[in-house]
């Protein structure tokens, strides 16, 4: 499971604190039954240096700028769904699962799943994402979660496992506190230097050809707004890079600037790695207690005076805020936003955010709050409908789960969900990235060209880095 653990340095744990129900026993049974839950403190890393010592272990990563980060490692369940009806599958599938959790042993620790979606259903199938799909979540066997100084190891296993199998779970609990000590002891690493390989620029006749491409595309959206039929569609872009082959937990911690100001996220499935640091949420819920942001409208360098007096950039961001509330209102009792939006700057770009909060009317799933929302006009468009179909059909790559939903939830229906952004899909040494640009009345085709250059920066410098 892991490399480079220390063979003398265990922890010792008690199984009346440690286990929610008994401590698992072989041969309880072959049909599927709950799970039991195992939790201690552990020492605090790095989720990336943990994640840098494991060998051929399916990881899922979620670590916003602030709050727990979740680490998953291995899969003790999964939860897969396609087609139109892939939301609800998830939720009818993710709550079956969660339920066999014992958790009555202990109280406050909640097992998460954690995944995504693909942008729109059926769309993942094939191609570069296949192995992905339209829906993929994990109940992670070890779950590593840390926040401020402390961190927690959790562990699920089926009871009724087979010998060989406890036997194997109890040798990597030790192992992984073995691991997670010896990372903690370590000396603290020297910097990483800022000088970054530098990655080989796309052909300039290729360029050329996406940029013709991306110009007609904008033309035709700009054709439609006039025509009446579009208020608005994000244009996205694929560039296909040879990057190396660096590791996710390299290109993770290449992504550490961006750790401030955005989420980093992660999972594999097979030879495939989605790695991003996306600056939007889509929505979080606990209890009652929701909270969303229209992220639209955007300029390059740090001109927020510019920003904030362009009406172009206002009226994209009132489009997204609008949508939202149209969407959210009705199942709130409560929804508030400031009179105004607000700018955030990010890598060599600002936004225009408006942050959301508000109260549910009654008790739902995340995963409802999700497929009212997604997508918002933030990356889709308006009206949804075709302007989706226009994406579906002009752009030349699929989206795969690029500008998806993309987080966690738990038994009782709360979790979070960011939307994918600045990220990339990693296979062996080629990676896709991703991003988009929305198309309003008043876009300069090739201004908005530009802007989608760099804000794949962000992935390209710490693909760069990575290398370095």
């Amino acid at each position: 499971m892991a490399r480079n653990a220390s063979q003398g340095s265990s922890v010792g744990l008690s199984s009346e604190e440690s286990w929610a129900g008994a401590e698992p026993a072989a041969g309880q049974g072959s049909v599927p039954g709950p799970f039991s839950l195992f939790c201690v403190q552990a020492p605090r890393v790095a989720p990336e240096l943990l994640l840098a010592a494991l060998a051929d272990e399916p990881v899922v990563l979620w670590q916003p700028a602030s709050g727990p980060a979740l680490l998953g490692i291995g899969e003790a369940g999964r939860v897969v769904a396609s087609g139109p009806g892939r939301f609800a599958a998830v939720r009818q599938k993710a709550a079956a699962l969660l339920d066999r959790v014992d958790r009555a042993a202990l109280p406050g620790v909640e097992p998460v799943l954690l995944g995504g979606f693909s942008f729109s259903a059926d769309q993942a199938v094939q191609g570069p994402w296949r192995e992905l799909g339209d829906a993929l979540f994990r109940l992670p066997r070890w779950t590593y979660r840390c926040e401020g100084d402390h961190a927690l190891l959790l562990g699920v296993i089926e009871r009724g496992a087979d010998g060989a199998t406890v036997t194997r779970f109890s040798a990597e609990r030790e192992t992984l506190l073995a691991l997670l000590t010896d990372l903690a002891a370590a000396p603290a690493a020297a910097p990483r230097s800022k000088v970054s390989i530098p990655l080989a620029d796309e052909d300039p006749a290729l360029l050329a050809r996406s940029a013709a491409l991306w110009e007609q595309g904008a033309q035709d959206i700009l054709a439609g707004i006039q025509r009446g039929e579009l208020d608005k569609v994000v244009q996205a872009r694929c560039q296909l890079l040879e990057f190396g082959g660096a590791g996710l937990a390299e290109v993770l911690t290449a992504l550490a600037d961006e750790r401030h100001t955005a989420t980093r996220f992660a999972i594999t499935e097979g030879a495939l790695s989605f790695v991003g640091a996306s600056p939007e949420r889509l929505i979080s819920k606990r209890g009652l207690d929701v909270q969303t942001e229209a992220l639209a409208g955007t300029c390059e360098g740090a001109d927020t005076a510019r920003l904030l007096g362009s009406s172009k950039d206002l009226r994209e961001q009132q489009l997204v805020v609008d949508e939202i509330v149209r969407a959210l209102g009705p199942l709130c009792a409560q929804l508030e936003r400031p009179e105004a939006a607000m700018p955030r700057a990010l890598r060599g770009l600002v936004h225009l955010v408006t942050p959301m909060q508000g109260v549910l009317r009654e008790p739902c799933h995340v995963l409802d709050l999700v497929e009212v929302l997604h997508p918002t006009p933030a990356v889709g468009g308006l009206p949804t409908n075709r302007a989706l179909n226009w994406i579906e059909t002009n752009e030349p790559d699929p989206r795969g789960w690029y500008a998806a939903p993309f987080g966690w939830i738990d038994a009782r229906g709360d979790g979070e969900f960011l939307v994918a952004l600045r990220s990339a899909l990693l296979n062996g040494a080629e990676a896709r990235l991703y991003a988009g640009a929305g198309i309003v009345a008043g876009s300069d085709p090739v201004r908005e060209f530009a802007e989608v250059n760099l804000k794949l920066q962000t992935m390209r410098a710490a693909l760069a880095r990575s290398a370095g």
